[in-house]
């Protein structure tokens, strides 16, 4: 299990994780991050955020079978998506309606800091996805409205940066159902 996915993990325990591929053009972000989002490949095949898509909804569901298993409260997980792209210092909406029309989707964009939740987008659309597969199909939709062009070493260059973030929130009961079904698992013998 690579270390972007250990990081993912703790996600669960309140964790921030972030995965960054920097390179020269042609030097294999786009097949390390998995971006061009061809899920169709052989699981060894797959980028890092196809297989961290993956490994969150699996540990999700996870959580809700111990809980089941262990008759506790189901955990209620909210997760969405978002992807932007930056090109020409402009920031532009991957996902938002306005981008799939040739709008542009940068009305309004802001990165700000929050003092309880760090760096965050403020005129970003929050996607709400409920399993690996939507999740994956919303960010390919929006991996298609990049900005491509050919340079001297690439002949398909997204020619910008991308980001795509993915969020997981759960309800205090769930956090501590699940907290319960982890004390229970370590030590068994007491009630």
């Amino acid at each position: 299990m690579s270390n972007s996915i250990v990081f993912l993990f703790r996600c669960f325990d309140g964790y921030n994780a972030t995965v960054l591929a920097y390179g020269q053009t042609g030097s294999g972000k786009t097949y390390s991050m998995g971006t061009d989002f061809d899920v169709s490949c052989p699981d060894d095949q797959l980028g890092i955020i196809p297989r961290a898509v993956r490994h969150l909804f699996a540990g999700i569901d996870r959580r809700k079978e111990e809980a089941r298993q262990n008759d506790l409260p189901l955990p209620e997980f909210s997760v969405t998506a978002q992807f932007i792209e930056i090109y020409n210092e402009e920031l532009i909406d991957l996902l938002c309606e306005k981008s799939k029309k040739g709008g542009g989707g940068a009305n309004g964009i802001r990165i700000q800091e929050d003092l309880k939740r760090g760096i965050i987008l403020t005129g970003v659309e929050n996607k709400a996805v409920s399993s690996a597969e939507e999740t994956l199909a919303c960010l390919k939709n929006g991996s298609l409205l990049r900005a491509t062009g050919a340079t001297l070493m690439n002949s398909e260059s997204s020619q910008s940066h991308a980001a795509a973030a993915t969020t997981a929130a759960t309800t205090a009961a769930a956090a501590a159902a699940a907290s319960a079904a982890e004390a229970k698992q370590k030590h068994p013998h007491q009630q």
